[in-house]
């Protein structure tokens, strides 16, 4: 598979910033830009867990999994999605991504990732958004190997509640 990003793609998919976000208008290409960052990511920090968040579990079942499965299988890169009752991505020698939804916030816990990727934040009333991002946040706490600081990443919409 050949990823050639735009400009603005590129900027957000290799960012080192903390808390990156690409704002775009429908079709910019946001949710591909936040999977390869994601995928990325997972591959440069095998030892540490990363998390992906959609909306509803709905949108990761039509959205994020067939996306993985597609960048992943084109990559040649081997995967194990385990989709009920984990929804977690096991990717060989690279380690897991977990997806979880963000349409009950008090479920956003239990677990501990190094970085998260956010899509389609701002779909969220801003009171939820700021809640589901503070919660988010806080399950960004594994030590990375290298010492680098954990991520959140967020892809969204402008049209929405403009959390971000």
């Amino acid at each position: 598979m050949e990823i050639n990003p735009t400009v603005p793609q590129d900027r957000f998919i290799f960012s080192e910033a903390k808390y990156p976000a690409f704002v775009g208008g429908f079709g910019s290409g946001k949710t591909e830009a936040l999977i390869v960052r994601s995928l990325i990511g997972k591959i440069r920090q095998p030892k540490t867990d990363r998390a992906f968040y959609e909306p509803t579990y709905d949108l990761i079942r039509m959205i994020a999994w067939p996306r993985f499965e597609e960048m992943l299988t084109s990559l040649n890169i081997p995967y194990r999605l385990t989709k009920h009752p984990h929804n977690v991505l096991d990717i060989h020698g690279c380690g897991r991504i977990i997806f979880r939804s963000m349409d009950t916030p008090g479920r956003i816990i239990g677990y501990e990732v190094g970085d998260s990727d956010v899509d389609e934040l701002d779909t969220l009333k801003r009171d939820d958004a700021a809640e589901v991002w503070r919660r988010i946040l806080s399950r960004n706490r594994q030590k990375k190997p290298d010492g680098s600081p954990n991520t959140a990443a967020v892809a969204t919409t402008p049209e929405g509640f403009r959390f971000v």
